[in-house]
């Protein structure tokens, strides 16, 4: 098996347990994996009955996993609650749910968190740049 790790958000599109998920993830030939951000806490428990059963390595989680309560994994994103917030309701809530990452990284031996420090408020150019590269004017500027 390969030291690489897959994350769980290529394929959670696809599954709505993590026996299935992960099931599909180690057929092509991975067994340590990054647990994402959509994942519920009845996915991230059962990834780690299968760690306990030595079937796969957790080898990250990116935060929030699991998803904060209240929350739906179409709505859960990694900066849902941002911990550079203004609002210190939602700081608060961003320092609340990173603690239960870690916690579960602690508990699942995963050596690393992906996390979202804050975005910068600007505008979003990416169509503009699509269209510039689809009419063939990739090193023109958008």
């Amino acid at each position: 098996m390969s030291r690489l790790a897959l994350s769980t958000s290529w394929n959670i599109a696809r599954h709505k347990d993590a026996q299935s998920l992960i099931q599909e993830i180690k057929l092509i030939g991975f067994n340590r994996l990054e647990l994402n951000f959509t994942l519920t806490k009845e996915m991230v428990e059962g990834a780690a009955l299968l760690q306990k059963k030595g079937e796969i390595e957790v080898a990250s989680l990116h935060n929030y996993c699991p998803i904060p309560d209240g929350l739906t994994p179409k709505i859960a994103l990694p900066d849902y609650y941002s911990l550079a917030s203004l609002d210190e309701s939602e700081r608060k809530e961003a320092v609340k749910n990173t603690k239960v990452t870690i916690d579960t990284a602690k508990r699942l031996n995963a050596r690393v968190v992906v996390f979202h420090a804050g975005r910068v408020q600007m505008p979003d150019r990416t169509v503009d740049l699509i269209k510039l590269y689809s009419v063939g004017k990739k090193d023109e500027p958008a």
